[in-house]
């Protein structure tokens, strides 16, 4: 199963696309893996893993949804967050980076669910889930500061932010 998803890593799909890895020692290594199976083999696996019985069709074409919302939700992790190209040639470095990234990504997701319940949050129109790009730009990249008064910190916004509701401190305590 990992070596099929390392190829898939490489927009790569077919069972025959592993056989130039067989012998790749970064390969092997990468995915934690003694060797790496032919392709016969490896559709054999697949095979076995994929076998399914009584499935109905529809449970098929709402998994076949999903698969969508899953590549929105990669699509933001790598444009909204930047980490499409990893800064470096070490995995372990490139591997924290990753980790932190889904950390940040994460938190970002709750603030932009929490802010959608509220009451007078200022959206233009209902929706369901706000990307992460939309909640970095509305409310990380908001003009601030902190502020301490009377042993607490409040953020004090503008004088005409419309996003002053949502980000109050005060709910908070």
């Amino acid at each position: 199963m990992k070596s099929y998803s390392g190829i898939l890593r490489q927009s790569k799909h077919d069972f025959d696309y592993i056989e130039p890895f067989r012998q790749d020692p970064f390969f092997i290594r990468s995915l934690d893996i003694n060797n790496v199976p032919y392709s016969p083999t490896l559709r054999q696996r697949m095979n076995q893993i994929a076998k399914v019985e009584d499935i109905e069709p529809e449970k098929v074409i709402a998994l076949y949804y999903e698969h969508g919302t899953c590549e929105q939700f990669h699509s933001e992790l790598k444009t909204d967050l930047d980490l499409e190209r990893f800064p470096s040639r070490r995995f372990c470095t490139n591997d924290l980076i990753l980790h932190l990234g889904c950390t940040a990504y994460n938190l970002l997701r709750i603030i932009g669910q929490e802010s959608l319940k509220e009451e007078n949050a200022p959206l233009k129109k209902k929706v369901i889930r706000r990307r992460v790009k939309t909640v970095i730009q509305n409310l990380m990249t908001l003009a601030s500061k902190m502020v301490s008064h009377t042993r607490r910190l409040y953020l004090k916004f503008g004088t005409h932010s419309p996003w002053f509701p949502i980000f109050s401190l005060n709910k908070y305590h």
